[in-house]
């Protein structure tokens, strides 16, 4: 009789094993799938970040205004084409954020390696005036470039 009372207990010690190692199996498994589904989401974002480049190529001397517009004409250095959407573009004008920008791409309609986009900000001519220095950063997606330059 001990003998089986023995194997029962074991039986079920073996069990309660196989049921707590398929469920460390279990957590690991999505553990891992979590870690791979980010580190490929991270080698996406450096891949466009190393494909990817912009330059603003105003000359710094006459950044061109109308008292309530500012021209900034940035130029798509990079190997990958970038999105012409006013909403993945951001400017700050001085440290501050401008909203309600236009972006225009010239002569196309994709932002292709090569082609340059003329954005136009507005401003606000009691802070800004013809003849002030001002220092201009542009951010499209995780690219970025910046410029002080003189309002004409």
């Amino acid at each position: 009789m001990k003998l089986a009372g023995a194997s029962g207990s074991e039986l079920i010690i073996f069990i309660a094993s196989i049921l707590i190692a398929a469920s460390v199996a279990g957590v690991i498994t999505t553990e891992v799938y979590f870690a791979t589904d980010s580190f490929r989401e991270s080698a996406t974002n450096i891949d466009n970040q190393i494909r990817g480049d912009i330059t603003i190529i105003n000359d710094p001397s006459m950044i061109p205004n109308d008292d309530e517009t500012m021209e900034i004409y940035v130029k798509n250095t990079g190997a990958s084409t970038l999105p012409g959407d006013p909403n993945k573009t951001n400017v700050l004008v001085d440290g501050t954020h401008k909203t309600n920008i236009e972006l225009d791409i010239i002569n196309s309609d994709v932002w292709n390696p090569g082609d340059t986009a003329q954005i136009n900000v507005p401003i606000d001519p009691e802070q800004h005036n013809s003849g002030d220095d001002i220092k201009i950063m542009v951010y499209v997606e995780s690219l970025q470039d910046e410029i002080t330059g003189r309002l004409t």
